[in-house]
C-alpha cells in the first residue's frame, strides 16, 4: 500500500492483525510511527477526505473517529487516493484546497476521478499520465528518483524492496520533508563581529565594484554562486549579512519549498506563540495573524474544524522562528537560511515532493479545465460549479453528512486513535 504522491509504502500499524515490516534498520522508529498515517480521499472514502491509519493487506481505517471503519485499498482493478501526511499537506497547498470547507472536500474527492483512475496490480496507487520519475530530471540524469522500479508483486499484494531502496541511498526520501533549518530572525551580532574590521582598502575586482553594481550584478548568479561568492571574504561576508539580505530573501521565497505552508507555519506558531508585540522590540505597527492549520506535515484536521489557535491579537510574528514571506523581518538572517535549505536531508526531501506537488497540480489543472468538471464561466466572467460538479456533489452528500457522526463530538463516544 503506498502513496499516490511520493509512491513510497505505507508502514503497517501495530494493530495490524498481520503487519508487513520493513526489514529492521531500514527505518528509525518515528518513521515506522509516522510513515503508518495516511490521508485518504475518493468517494468511496467514508466522509470523501479523511485521516487514515494502515492496517496493511489492502486495508485502512479511519483514525479519530467515533466509530471502527474500515476501508478496502484496492478493489475493482482501482485504488483510491491515499498519501502521507506530508504529502497531503503540500499538494494541498498547491491545490488551494487546505481548508477542510465542503467544497474543497468534494474537489478533494474527485480527484481520483479527474486525474485517475489510480492504477491497481504492482502499481497499485500510481496515478497516470503523471511523470513521477522525471520530476527532478529526466531519464540518465542524476538527480532523477525511480521508486516505482522497487516495487514488484508478492502473491496478492504488491511488494516493495525497502533493502534495495537503501543500497541505491534513496533513503533520504523518507526523510520528514516539514523539519525545516531554524529561522534567525535577527542577524547575529557574533556573525558581524566576528568579521572584525573591514580591510582598507581592497584591491581586487569584486569588492572594489560600487554597492549599486554589486546589486546589479548578484541576481544574475545561481543561489549556490550567490551563497559562494558572498563568502569569500570578510568585505563581502559583512554585505552579506547586513546589505544583500534582501536579495537573500528574495531568493529564498522564489523557491517556494523552502518556506512553509500556511498549515504548516500556522501549526508552528500554535506550539511555538509569540512574544506579546508590547514586549518587542520589533513589533509591527499592525500584528497580523496566520492562518489556522495542524501540526506540520499533516493534512488539516478530518474533522473540517480549525484547530484552537494561540492568541495572536497582540503577537509579534517578527520573532517567529519559522521564515515567512510577510511576517518575517526583511533584514533578518535569510542568507544563513539560504545557505542552510540546501544542505538537509529533510529540504531535499521536500524540493523533491514539492516538484511532483507541482507536477500533479499541473496534471490536475490541464484535465479539469478540459473534462465535464470545469467551472462554467458567463458572460461577465463570473465562475460557477458544472452541472456534473454540483451532480456529483449531490451524490457524495451523504458521505459528508456522515462526518459529523464520525468526528463530532458526544459525550457516549471516545475517538479512536490507531
Amino acid at each position: 500500500m503506498s502513496c499516490s504522491l511520493c509512491r513510497l509504502p505505507f508502514t503497517p500499524s501495530s494493530h495490524s492483525v498481520d503487519p508487513r515490516w520493513p526489514p529492521p534498520g531500514v527505518l528509525s522508529e518515528k518513521q515506522v510511527l509516522y510513515m503508518k498515517h495516511a490521508f485518504g480521499m475518493g468517494q468511496h472514502v467514508f466522509g470523501l477526505a479523511v485521516d487514515l491509519v494502515n492496517m496493511d493487506n489492502n486495508n485502512f481505517t479511519i483514525n479519530n473517529s467515533n466509530m471502527i471503519i474500515n476501508i478496502i485499498w484496492e478493489t475493482n482493478g482501482t485504488t483510491f487516493i491515499a498519501l502521507h501526511p506530508h504529502c497531503a499537506t503540500i499538494l494541498r497547498h498547491h491545490l488551494g484546497l487546505s481548508e477542510n470547507s465542503p467544497d474543497n472536500l468534494i474537489e478533494l474527492s474527485l480527484l481520483e476521478q479527474i486525474v485517475g483512475p489510480p492504477m491497481d496490480g504492482v502499481h497499485a496507487g500510481r496515478l497516470p499520465d503523471f511523470k513521477y520519475e522525471d520530476v527532478l530530471g529526466a531519464a540518465g540524469a542524476h538527480n532523477r528518483v525511480d521508486i516505482e522500479a522497487l516495487w514488484s508483486k508478492r502473491g496478492e499484494l504488491p511488494d516493495f524492496d525497502w533493502l534495495e531502496w537503501k543500497r541505491r541511498n534513496l533513503d533520504w526520501t523518507a526523510v520528514r520533508p516539514d523539519v525545516f533549518p531554524r529561522f534567525r530572525p535577527q542577524v547575529a551580532p557574533t556573525r558581524i563581529s566576528s568579521l572584525g574590521p573591514l580591510p582598507e582598502p581592497t584591491e581586487d575586482v569584486i569588492t572594489t565594484q560600487p554597492l549599486d553594481v554589486l546589486h546589479v550584478l548578484l541576481p544574475y548568479l545561481d543561489n549556490r554562486s550567490f551563497v559562494n561568492i558572498l563568502s569569500t571574504c570578510r568585505t563581502l561576508r559583512r554585505h552579506a549579512l547586513t546589505i544583500f539580505q534582501a536579495q537573500a530573501r528574495t531568493r529564498v521565497l522564489e523557491l517556494g519549498w523552502a518556506v512553509p505552508t500556511s498549515v504548516e507555519y500556522a501549526g508552528f506558531v500554535k506550539r511555538n506563540p509569540p512574544p506579546p508585540a508590547a514586549t518587542s522590540p520589533t513589533s509591527p505597527t499592525t500584528p497580523t495573524s496566520p492562518a489556522a492549520g495542524d501540526k506540520p506535515g499533516e493534512a488539516a484536521s478530518s474533522d473540517g474544524s480549525a484547530p484552537t489557535e494561540p492568541s495572536t491579537e497582540a503577537a509579534d510574528f517578527s520573532l517567529v522562528a519559522m521564515a515567512h514571506a510577510k511576517h518575517s523581518p526583511i533584514n533578518a538572517d535569510w542568507y544563513l537560511y539560504l545557505s542552510q535549505v540546501h544542505r538537509t536531508p529533510a529540504m531535499r526531501a521536500r524540493r523533491w515532493v514539492w516538484a511532483l506537488a507541482e507536477e500533479l497540480w499541473r496534471v490536475y489543472g490541464e484535465k479539469r479545465a478540459a473534462g465535464p468538471y470545469a467551472d462554467e464561466v458567463d458572460a461577465e466572467g463570473q465562475r460557477t460549479k458544472s452541472r456534473k460538479w454540483k451532480a456529483y456533489a449531490k451524490h457524495v452528500d451523504q458521505q459528508l453528512m456522515m462526518r459529523g457522526a464520525m468526528f463530532g463530538k458526544h459525550k457516549s463516544a471516545k475517538p479512536m486513535t490507531w
